[in-house]
């Protein structure tokens, strides 16, 4: 099982690579007065707990609430857990527009070297795309 605290990926790299099958369980702390309604592409997670309920993790062990967006609450926090199990690059994000733009996002990549086996490639618009979005973060955000 793999544990992720998304403070410490939010560094300007934005991607994270994920073992094929890997179990991933996120910590979101909102530190913040503002939610944030966190969604993933892709997959179903399990919402594990909340500060809104904190003792679900235990009350609810094996039947856990699956959904693929998940609101954290102002100065609130929670645990979400899903399974690596599609080879991608899959967006997790910030529902807000604004708090994507400001860096709230990253890509979880399952499996790079399948859909390199698999012929997967990324298209020059692809590219293009990635290049300007990376252009545009290092002008608009600062440190």
């Amino acid at each position: 099982m793999m544990s992720i605290a998304l403070y410490f990926l939010f560094d300007g790299y934005g991607h994270y690579l994920v073992p094929y099958q890997a179990v991933v369980d996120i910590y979101l702390n909102n530190t913040d007065n503002g939610e944030h309604p966190f969604h993933l592409h892709g997959h179903k997670f399990w919402i594990i707990a909340t500060s809104d309920y904190p003792d679900a993790e235990f009350l609810y062990a094996g039947d856990y609430i699956q959904r693929d967006t998940v609101s954290i609450p102002a100065s609130g926090w929670a645990k979400i857990r899903y399974v690596a199990d599609k080879p991608g690059a899959w967006f997790f994000h910030c529902h807000i527009e604004w708090h994507m733009s400001a860096g709230l996002a990253l890509a979880f990549i399952t499996s790079p070297q399948q859909l390199l086996a698999e012929g997967y490639t990324i298209s020059s618009d692809e590219q293009k795309l990635c290049q300007a979005l990376r252009k545009f973060n290092k002008k608009h955000n600062s440190e």
